[in-house]
């Protein structure tokens, strides 16, 4: 089984492969809106879909100049709840099409819900849903999504299920506990801000 790193630079490869067709054989709307899904691909994996701590796309995120320890935190945040659902290497994360269909509904409900919850939507969700699979550069978004978890998928042996060399220690600190949980990682990041606050407001002040 490949390590975080190895199936980023993977995607990053098929990206630059399948790009160059998609462009030759679609409309340029459409190969635009199938590259974008596979570049979606580099960074919403299988793994961030059933991991619910810090995973090798939330670290590239992280090294964005200025933001990336925002983007990060989002990133984060927003994919959690699926992962806290979904074990880890099961069919409804980790198996082509079927994978990237619940990730991709998920992210259209999570959105819709934030967006009502902010009151910046007032459409119904059956509403999107309806309006966004019928359109066809979704549809073309969509499969760019699929490839890198096709090529995900190969490189972990082409799991059908949950195997179980690969569950989570008994004895393993799980949950807020694990260091590299998004509650752990908001708490270290709040412990440092406030390290730095009082070391500069001491510098100020000249104690």
């Amino acid at each position: 089984m490949s390590d975080g790193a190895t199936h980023f630079k993977a995607s990053v490869v098929t990206t630059a492969l399948v790009a160059p067709l998609a462009f030759y054989a679609l409309d340029t709307d459409l190969a635009v809106a199938l590259t974008i899904g596979t570049v979606v691909g580099w960074v919403v994996t299988p793994d961030v879909r059933d991991i619910e701590r810090k995973t090798y796309p939330s670290f590239f995120l992280s090294t964005i100049p200025l933001i990336g320890w925002f983007v990060e935190i989002a990133f984060l945040v927003f994919w959690f709840p699926l992962a806290l659902i979904l074990p880890h290497r099961s069919k409804l994360s980790h198996l082509p099409f079927l994978g990237t269909f619940i990730a991709l509904t998920y992210a259209i409900f999570y959105s819709w819900l934030w967006s009502r919850g902010l009151w910046l939507s007032t459409y119904h969700l059956t509403d999107v849903f309806k309006e966004l699979l019928a359109s066809a550069y979704v549809r073309a978004f969509f499969l760019g999504w699929c490839v890198p978890d096709i090529v995900h998928w190969l490189m972990d042996g082409a799991p059908i299920g949950r195997r179980r060399g690969f569950k989570r220690r008994r004895n393993a600190p799980q949950g807020p506990f694990a260091t590299d949980h998004p509650i752990a990682f908001l708490r270290d990041r709040a412990s440092l801000a406030a390290v730095s606050f009082r070391s500069h407001r001491a510098r100020l002040l000249g104690y």
